[in-house]
This record gives C-alpha cells, structure tokens and sequence, in this order.
C-alpha cells in the first residue's frame, strides 16, 4: 500500500486507514485478526475513540507490542481543559501506551464550539499541555463544516484536520475548495471520512479510488468490515484518476444526476440570488443533522433568500448539469425559512 507523509507531522500513513469503530463490539480474536490483516496490507494509522464503544480497549489488546509499527490517532469530545486532560490519561490506559501520535478535538462544527476548545480553559490548552508533557505527539482536529475547520486551521495551533470527502458532499460542503488547498498551504495533514457518503455511493471501488486521487493523507472506511477489507482491496490496486476521468466521473455519476455542481455557470441572477450558495445550504441541511442550525442561521441572515426567484428560466437555461434550479430553490426556501421560524 502507499505510503503518504502526514503534513508536518512527518509521520508515513498509509493511504487507508483502520477506523476505530471497526473494532467496537467484536470479539477479542477477531479485531485482532482484522488488525493482523491491516498490517499485513500496509496500514499504518489507527484511529479511535472513547465514543467509538470499547474500541480502545479492543485495539490496545490488539496492538500491543506494535506501536512502533503504526500510528495513534485519538479524539476528545469534551470542550473544556480539564474533562479533556482526564480523557487523555485514559485513552492510554485504554490503548495501553504512553503515548499518543496524534490527538484530536472530536466533531467541533459551528464557530461557537471552536471558540469554546480553542479557550484558554478549552480542550485544545489541554491536548496542549500533553504535547508538552510528552504524552501527545501532535493536535488535530475532526469536523463536517469546512468553514469551522477553516477557522481552526488558521489558528495555526494544529497540525492535521479530518473531515469528509467524496464526489457529492464535494459540491454539498465544498471541502475541496476551501478546506484542502489551506490546509496544504499550512502543511497540515488531511485524513478522510465518509469515502462513500453514508454509502450513497454505488460504485464503492470508484467512491474510493475518486477520494484516494484527492490531495489527501489517509482514508477510513466507514465501520462495516466487508467496507474495510474493500477499501483494502481498493488501495493494493490503485491507479489515480485522470483530469478525464474525473470529468467524466462528475458528470456521469448517477448519484449526481439532477444535484448542483457548483460551478457557478448559472450566474448572475436577475434578481441577485447566490444560487450555487442556496442550494449548498439545502445540501447542508439534509445531509447531516449537526450541520442543520448552522443552514438555518446563515440561510436567515442572507439578504437576498430563495424566494426571490421568479422563475424566469435564465440560470435553467445556462446549467450544464440539467439541474431543475427554480424547483430545488423553491424547495430549498420551503426547507430552509420553515425551519427558521
């Protein structure tokens, strides 16, 4: 399997990961032969957390002996420094080390959450402390909004980030425009979540080869193990898609059909709508509850909403993508102004 440098971390991953919750709730002997397995297939980085069942425990078992052949990821859910640094002393009890390669702040998704970790009492002063204490190795960050995550790696206080990435939340959140190009600008390391968003995805092979062809570090399959061991499958074999092939991937997927690129082709509006910016909001408030108070809070403050649209056929006319626009903003102000009220 391919080796990849984790940003400044300087750590080798390689490009497919073991998610903890492939571990949670198995047996002893079979997460130790799934381990087995991932070694012998060239992962190197293994990802877990306390949230993630007894994972922990199962892969401490499991690797003990090993870590000088892998790497530790971790996370902390809790927001403030001293749950935090108690969660730290755990989890290497649990993994049974002392010491943790990479740790991170667990699903921090709206500005308020990252202002309250990133506060001199907050959960990163405490992963902060760790590192110091030699107990962590480097800090990171796991989120669904690159927008938050932005924000985060701006601060210049992490050295990864790990969000999602795949061909339809692409267009839904935007991560490979606004997220990846910083975080290689930072050097900072970027691990993948939800290759097959949720298993949307049809073509999993194709799911796996498009994000493992994305400016990316590591890839963890979702916790399903037959999931696993395709991701595995999809590693050893390994051809990076061509600009063609990727064209013509976004253009043909099935999954795509009838949803919006953002490509911006349908603009200006007559009226001033932001039609790729709208129905991005649409996107982030049916793909993931987490993310839902956040397209309600931006879709009210925006001064131009859907409702708008007259309907007049110019943005139908230019899209590319056959994209039923005036029906999906009309959707979208349905969606989006219910919910704010």
């Amino acid at each position: 399997m391919e080796q990849r440098r984790l940003g400044r971390t300087g750590l080798s991953v390689g490009m497919v990961g073991f998610g903890g919750l492939v571990a949670a709730d198995r047996p002893q002997q079979e997460v130790d032969e799934l381990v087995g397995r991932a070694l012998d297939a060239g992962v190197t980085y293994f990802d877990t957390a306390h949230s993630y069942g007894d994972s922990q425990e199962k892969l401490g078992l499991a690797l003990q002996g090993k870590h000088g052949q892998v790497v530790l990821g971790a996370k902390v859910i809790y927001r403030g420094a001293g749950e935090a640094a108690r969660e730290v002393d755990a989890s290497l009890r649990r993994l049974r080390t002392d010491y943790i390669d990479v740790y991170h702040l667990h699903a921090v998704d709206t500005p308020e959450e990252w202002k309250q970790v990133s506060a001199e009492d907050g959960a990163l002063t405490a992963l902060e402390s760790a590192r110091r204490a030699g107990k962590v190795g480097f800090l990171g960050i796991t989120g669904h909004m690159p927008t938050v995550l932005v924000l985060a790696l701006k601060s210049g206080r992490l050295d990864t980030v790990m969000t999602m990435t795949n061909y339809i939340d692409r267009f839904v959140y935007g991560t490979e425009v606004a997220l990846h190009p910083l975080a290689r600008e930072r050097d900072a390391g970027v691990l993948v979540l939800k290759p097959t968003a949720h298993g949307q995805l049809a073509d999993r092979e194709v799911a796996y080869r498009y994000v493992l062809s994305q400016d990316v570090d590591c890839v963890l399959p979702p916790r399903q193990q037959p999931e696993f061991l395709l991701a595995l499958r999809a590693a050893e074999r390994f051809q990076p898609l061509s600009p063609d092939e990727e064209r013509d991937l976004l253009l043909r997927a099935p999954e795509l059909k009838g949803r919006c690129r953002q490509c911006g082709f349908c603009l200006p509006c007559p009226e001033g709508l932001d039609v790729p910016f709208l129905l991005r909001l649409a996107g982030w408030f049916a793909r993931f509850g987490q993310t839902q108070e956040i397209a309600r809070r931006t879709y009210r403050e925006l001064p131009v909403q859907a409702d708008r649209c007259t309907g007049c056929g110019v943005c139908e006319e230019r899209c590319p993508y056959d994209v039923p626009i005036i029906e999906d903003l009309k959707q979208a102000h349905l969606t989006l102004a219910s919910a704010t009220r």
